[in-house]
């Protein structure tokens, strides 16, 4: 059997075997797009290649056999950047939204286009289910929030933004409301426990997302009441103190402990903490209201700055920036081992959602620093925004959407998002034009782009028309964002559908698509969904009623 080496390690395989078999075969991972096992390789996008001493060039991994004494490099500094610049040329020219507009803009990144979808389905729990994901406070929110996500929506090209904010508050209250409320799984006690300083809507967030986690945790108020800013700086008609109570004693009964009454600094100190609990979560940015009101006197606040009391920062060996806590950006850890500071961005009474969103990225990165992980936050995503749309592609998103106008009401009254009939709700998230991709999660080639560090905006060029056909009554095909990989082709190939796809037109024009001008419903019979599961980006996705029903 030939002997090959592959990263300095060796390994004696059958004649015939590819390196990419063989380096599969010791643990090495190669990556692929176009490569299916079980089908002839393609060798057209570019990922696979490896460096092979004494020969020039880069290798197609997928399709190079194995040779006696062949030295191969998998991971040298030319491989890792080809694989890059391939990934790059790909994402150029790849008409679609990784990710809709509305979720990218909202602070929280609340996945719109998933619960309008599930109001339209009349399912309002799993609505409430897919709210409650990236907003522990919903309902408060739904009442302040600056609708940060209808700035970026889509359908403002046709007529006005879908009603996202009021939307939400309605699931929200409407969950509230019921006889069995929407309660998050939780995971595996770690047996590690956690201080979180402030009960506000930072500290809160945290905290849920804490004990979802898995660990122990508990809020150490200075106020009377949890709340922070939501409490104390909005006027009660604006944010009924019900409904603030309800959300937080929701998430009190995840198993949060408050202590209430308890001031850092005063009444325990941070090495108080550190000795008591594994980790701390500072998210102290909002004082009183009449603290708040003697700062902007004394002109020591800028409008919107989070407010922290600096004497209090120094005092526990922590350095203050004129926005806070001085922490990591990525990952909100502090200079102090086990300290991480929340909520520490420009915010204020109708930025709630920033504090949110930065409670769950502290909780994120405590849960890794409890686990022994590398400490790095979120991971980071690659997104493909398109930009500019021509009025046949607004009218391509259009296709499937209600087309009445902005109908539920957009009232400053608290209430009326929740007195909105089922009718009007639908009818308002049948608007959506549902701009979320179909694999938005499971795109390889979007993880492989975070992977390697791609950027979608290194090569310009004019793109692909955003293209949409959905006449198959399972699947839905987006020309635009098909990289020819040739999966979908040879499987119906193999599977001998009697028309199938192919390519058509030649070099940077070419596409995919069924032959003879033929419906998509007549070239793929009985291969549909199999192309749809070995499609390696969006091109290929079930329908959104499929995708949601889990069929």
């Amino acid at each position: 059997m030939p002997r090959l080496t592959i990263d300095n390690r060796s390994i004696d395989v059958p004649p015939g075997t590819t390196v990419l078999e063989a380096a599969r075969r010791l643990g090495i991972d190669i990556p692929t797009l176009c490569h299916l096992d079980g089908l002839q390789p393609h060798t057209s996008c570019f990922m696979c290649v490896v460096e092979i001493e004494g020969q020039a060039g880069l290798k197609p991994s997928c399709a190079m056999p194995v040779a006696e004494g062949m030295v191969v490099r998998t991971q040298s500094d030319v491989v890792m950047r080809a694989r890059r610049t391939a990934l790059e040329l790909l994402l150029s020219d790849h008409p679609g939204d990784c990710v809709a507009p509305c979720s990218l803009a909202c602070p929280a990144h609340l996945k719109v286009a998933d619960f309008v979808a599930a109001i339209v389905a009349g399912d309002n729990r799993r609505a409430a289910g897919i709210v409650r994901r990236r907003l522990p406070l919903p309902a408060s929110l739904g009442r302040v929030c600056p609708r940060f996500c209808e700035r970026a929506c889509r359908r403002k090209e046709l007529d006005e933004a879908v009603n996202i904010r009021d939307l939400h508050r309605w699931v929200a209250d409407k969950d509230l409301a019921s006889s069995d409320p929407h309660r998050p799984d939780g995971a595996t006690e770690s047996g590690k426990s956690v201080a979180v300083v402030g009960a506000g809507p930072a500290g809160l967030s945290a905290a849920y997302y804490l004990r979802q986690m898995g660990h122990a945790c508990t809020l150490y108020e200075a106020q009377p009441q949890a709340g922070g800013l939501y409490r104390c700086g909005i006027d009660a008609r604006r944010l009924p103190r019900d409904v603030l109570d309800a959300e937080i004693a929701a998430i009190l009964g995840l198993g949060v402990q408050l202590r209430s009454g308890v001031r850092l600094g005063r009444d325990v100190s941070l090495d108080d903490l550190l000795a008591r609990h594994n980790a701390v979560v500072l998210a102290i940015g909002t004082q009183t209201a009449m603290d708040q009101a003697a700062f902007y006197a004394e002109g020591r606040l800028a409008g919107g700055e989070v407010r922290y009391d600096f004497s209090l920062l120094n005092a526990l060996g922590l350095q203050p920036s004129r926005r806070g806590v001085q922490a990591d950006r990525a990952t909100l850890a502090t200079g102090r081992a086990g300290v991480f500071a929340a909520g520490n961005v420009v915010t204020g009474p109708n930025y709630g959602v920033h504090a949110v969103a930065s409670g769950r990225r502290a909780a994120v990165a405590v849960d890794q620093f409890l686990r022994g992980a590398d400490v790095v936050g979120d991971p980071a995503h690659v997104n493909v925004l398109m930009r500019d749309l021509s009025g046949d592609e607004v009218a391509v998103l259009r296709a499937h959407a209600d087309p009445s106008p902005r109908g539920m009401p957009d009232s400053g009254n608290p209430a009326a998002a929740a007195t909105a009939s089922d009718t009007e709700v639908r009818a308002e998230a049948g608007r959506c034009l549902d701009c979320d991709c179909g694999k938005r999660d499971t795109c390889a080639l979007r993880q492989l782009a975070a992977r390697y560090g791609a950027s979608p905006t290194r090569y310009h060029g004019p793109r692909r028309p955003f293209e949409r056909d959905a006449t198959h009554p399972d699947i839905v095909f987006e020309s635009g964002k098909c990289i020819q990989c040739g999966r979908c082709v040879r499987i119906a190939e193999q599977d001998r559908e009697t028309l199938g796809l192919t390519f058509i037109g030649r070099g940077f024009s070419v596409r995919t698509a069924a032959p003879f001008s033929s419906e998509l419903s007549e070239a793929l019979r009985r291969t549909a969904r199999r192309c749809v599961e070995h499609c390696p980006t969006g091109a290929l996705s079930l329908k959104r009623a499929l995708r949601d029903s889990g069929g």
